[in-house]
């Protein structure tokens, strides 16, 4: 694992500052951000009910968010500084979880508002 020295940790680091980042778009301008939240073929513009569907993705974002950005640090802690055990797959396993509720739930509230 140590090979491909924190690779993996960079991207989850990356990924969960990426959502955070369009969630703050979502919740400052409700720029909806179809890279993360809709299918290709779904407009943003076509949102039934904009201030609904923000308040009931924002919090699965955050969750997604905080999750991805631990996996990464605890993966940059397993490669540079020291091993964390059966903790850190402990946290992959969560963040897999965490992925699929999230994926499942978007998609839900997509069929809903849109």
């Amino acid at each position: 694992m140590q090979n491909m020295g924190g690779i993996f940790g960079i991207l989850g680091v990356g990924c969960g500052l990426y959502i955070f980042y369009a969630l703050y778009k979502l919740k400052s301008t409700g720029d909806i951000t179809s890279s993360i939240l809709l299918p290709k073929d779904v407009n943003p513009k076509t949102c039934k009910d904009k201030d609904g569907y923000i308040k009931a993705v924002a919090p699965k974002m955050a969750i997604l968010g905080i999750s991805t950005i631990i996996y990464g640090l605890m993966d940059l802690c397993e490669t540079f500084v020291m091993s964390t055990g059966n903790f850190f797959w402990i946290v992959l396993v969560l963040v897999f979880v965490v992925l699929i509720w999230f994926s499942v739930t978007v998609s839900k509230l997509n069929k809903t508002y849109f």
